[in-house]
């Protein structure tokens, strides 16, 4: 049973700057990175444990597939809480 995926407030924060900016500049990665990232979490919630581990934290991070962005989130019991996203061209 895959464990249940909740994106936290700083994660949807990030999501919606993140199609803004976009928005703007590439109508295709506007549809197509949004997608990128609800796979990678999907992958997340059957695979918690995928990711790297961050030092000294219970975080830990994946990496989109095709965009290259980063997922933090926290494994706690059946949950998987995403606490941020971002590129690494991008100010965390």
């Amino acid at each position: 049973m895959p464990h249940k995926v909740v994106f936290g407030q700083q994660a949807l924060n990030k999501l919606k700057n993140i199609n803004v900016y976009l928005v703007e500049r590439s109508p295709n990665g506007a549809q197509n990175v949004p997608r990128d990232i609800e796979r990678a979490a999907e992958l997340l919630g059957h695979f918690p444990m995928m990711g790297a581990q961050i030092e000294l934290t219970s975080a830990r991070f994946h990496i989109t597939r095709k965009y290259k962005y980063r997922i933090v989130y926290r494994v706690s019991g059946e949950r998987v809480e995403i606490l941020n996203v971002y590129h690494p061209s991008q100010s965390r």
